[in-house]
């Protein structure tokens, strides 16, 4: 696939020259709720439904023709489903050595024991692994000092990345930018060098797309890591999961974004020739020698469409073996990508809450895919009523799948919506329904699921929370057993043990003010029909927390007994419409009515959790850096302990403390700022993530 270009096509409402607005609506199909995966059978099927779902879409008036000049002869070849490796290897393990308190350190928050999920830190109990923007910082504490040991320049922005022992695997991401390629005039000539008029021939297969870059490293030595391996596809990254050392990918894939199948001059575009390459992306691998492979990431008999068309966009599930990048394995579905889950079994992917067309579901696909030797085979296809909030909404459990969605619909008469939660078994290649539990809470929408074993639990929110507990152990007859409502509402919730969850979210004043804050909670569920909130505490109002939708930055470190997240409490400084707020030296403008607010605090709040005692706050770590505690906001922060140590990690340095000594500043260090123009690019895309 040559170079993406969103151009003028994407902003909905595109100017001719004339000044006229060129925007045809386009025509959705109709949401049957057919659960059903089709494989294409030639490259020319899979070029005629891509043109026909891009047509849908098409913003143009023009008369604009994609002549279908695929070669089925040449499709089934391509290096995107080479054999794979070994099934995958021991568990690397998430926990490091024990320190000198025989507490070991944190991990990153996963769903899934075995089931690996990546993060901006890790830690290894000695050494914290910083992906920074386009850099892998190696940054080792203990013994009263944190100090840079290295750092690796990477390719692209920072995502994600996975410790396995004594490797790294950093995922970055590379844009592509607004800019078209080509101007078909009247006469039929080309304006500028773009491929969609290039000349035939023009077999590149390189990625020049939107890429997802995974780098290999080994950090054996953590002053002098190595570059292994550099992996990269096209595609935009959705999410990934590690097991043992097999990494399983899911990309977002947007063939052309419109740019080049529907080149900016609405009715003077010429007729485009359309081929199967244009349409499926590739994939570049260089290994530790400079030696590079590129080729087809998938080939048309590795692309599954649903029965109910979903759009141009591809979702690519690929399953890459960390000691044999180029040995990778990919399957793809020609639709809208959305959430993914992982047990141990298997991998599902979700349709996403949104149609491709911008219009609330109905109802979500469910796609199973089995592991193999090699990587992942479809398994089986599922449909259930609803919108899936959240892959903590779904959770395998003895070969079935519970999954808790919420309906809605806003009509003449109003607002309406329910909750629901469904058990799918396979069937062959079905995923169906075995069992139910529909319209819980009427008029209220899920914040928060989680399945363990024979158990569910389920907070749903519209004025107060109700947390329901729910007996999954008879898959035909899931029942609700207790509910508790309580203010607020749990974003997150996590088992302390077999009878208290420590939950994170919202909380909502008593006088309705609109300075909701964050609150932790436990519940004793040790009645399973009568849940209790045991503890709770509550953070300022108005305060915010990145952990309220993103569980990576809620640290519980049961070992420790204790707990971690990022906070920022603001406080208004100035709100009054007859008085200008003047200068303060800050570099910000003055301004006219209008709240103006200053952090009182931001950083990490440490707080000791037993389900006995309830909530002590520990500590609490400033994280910001500099003088301008106006502006300043970290891209990430992150909670970490290593024995009684704790390290707040943001993308601009390292502050500790210790839980024996909270009082006493314990080491800390500020990252060197990037000064290159290029890497202020960088700098600024990271803090935009």
């Amino acid at each position: 696939m040559r170079r993406w270009v969103l151009g003028c096509a994407l902003l909905g409402l595109v100017g001719c020259g004339d000044g006229s607005l060129i925007w045809d609506p386009p025509e959705e199909p109709t949401e049957t709720g057919a659960a059903q995966l089709r494989r294409f059978q030639s490259d020319n099927e899979l070029v005629s439904y891509f043109r026909q779902e891009a047509s849908r879409t098409e913003r143009f008036s023009g008369d604009v023709a994609l002549e279908d000049s695929s070669d089925d002869a040449s499709g089934g070849a391509g290096a995107g489903a080479p054999p794979g490796a070994e099934g995958p290897a021991a568990d690397g393990g998430l926990q490091g050595d024990a320190d000198a308190d025989g507490l070991g350190h944190s991990g990153t928050t996963i769903q899934e024991e075995g089931v690996d999920e990546p993060d901006v830190v890790k830690t290894d109990g000695s050494h914290l692994y910083i992906l920074d923007s386009g850099l892998l910082r190696i940054v080792s504490v203990g013994d009263a000092q944190v100090a840079e040991v290295s750092r690796v320049e990477l390719e692209g922005g920072g995502q994600d990345m996975f410790l396995i022992g004594d490797t790294v695997v950093a995922l970055t991401q590379e844009w592509s930018w607004f800019y078209p390629d080509v101007l078909f005039l009247a006469d039929g000539s080309a304006s500028g060098g773009g491929s969609a008029g290039a000349a035939e021939g023009d077999d590149a297969v390189a990625p020049t797309g939107p890429s997802v870059i995974a780098t290999v490293i080994d950090v054996a030595d953590r002053a002098a890591p190595r570059v292994l391996s550099t992996t990269r596809f096209e595609g935009n990254l959705v999410s990934a999961r590690m097991i043992g050392r097999r990494m399983h990918l899911a990309l977002a894939i947007y063939p052309h974004d419109l740019g080049e199948v529907f080149p900016v001059g609405g009715s003077r575009m010429k007729s485009l020739t359309l081929k199967a390459a244009d349409v499926l992306p590739n994939f570049e691998c260089t290994d530790a020698s400079g030696e590079t492979i590129t080729g087809e990431l998938l080939t048309y008999d590795r692309v599954f469409r649903p029965a109910d068309p979903d759009g141009y966009g591809m979702v690519s599930v690929i399953s890459l073996d960390v000691d044999a990048p180029a040995q990778f394995h990919a399957i793809g579905v020609m639709a809208n990508p959305g959430l993914t889950y992982a047990s141990l079994d298997a991998f599902y992917l979700t349709d996403t809450q949104w149609t491709f067309w911008g219009d609330e579901r109905q109802t979500t696909d469910i796609y199973k895919f089995a592991y193999t030797e090699t990587g992942v085979e479809l398994a089986g296809v599922g449909v259930v009523d609803g919108r899936v909030l959240n892959s903590y909404s779904l959770g395998e459990h003895e070969g079935r799948l519970r999954v808790a969605t919420t309906t809605s619909t806003f009509d003449e008469n109003g607002f309406s919506s329910g909750n629901h939660v469904y058990v799918l078994a396979q069937n062959g290649e079905a995923l169906e329904v075995v069992g139910k539990l529909e319209n819980l809470a009427p008029g209220e929408t899920i914040q928060s699921a989680r399945f363990i074993g024979d158990r569910g639990y389920l907070v749903t929110f519209e004025q107060v929370d109700p947390l329901f507990t729910l007996d999954l152990s008879d898959p035909a007859d899931p029942k609700v057993v207790g509910e508790l409502k309580v203010p607020g509402f749990s974003t997150f919730i996590v088992p302390m043990d077999e009878h208290h969850l420590l939950t994170v979210g919202q909380h909502i004043p008593d006088d309705g003010s609109w300075m909701w804050g964050v609150q932790l909670s436990i519940f004793d569920v040790t009645d399973f029909a009568a849940p209790q909130l045991k503890h709770q505490a509550v953070l300022a109002d108005g305060a915010w927390s990145e952990a309220l939708y993103n569980p990576k930055a809620f640290t519980y470190f049961a070992e420790g007994g204790v707990v971690a997240l990022p906070v920022t409490i603001p406080t208004i400084v100035a709100f009054d419409e007859d008085v200008m707020i003047e200068d303060d030296g800050s570099g910000s403008p003055p301004m006219w009515d209008a709240p103006m607010y200053r952090d009182e605090f931001q950083g990490v709040v440490v707080y000791r959790v037993s389900s006995e005692s309830g909530f002590a706050e520990a500590l609490r770590l400033d994280t910001r850096q500099g003088d301008d505690l106006w502006t300043w906001w970290p891209s990430f922060t992150r909670g970490v302990f290593i024995g009684t140590q704790v390290y707040a990690v943001t993308n601009a340095g390292v502050v500790s403390a210790s839980l024996d000594a909270p009082e006493e500043p314990g080491p800390s260090m500020k990252f060197e700022q990037p000064e290159s123009t290029e890497d202020a690019d960088h700098w600024f895309w990271h803090m935009m993530r």
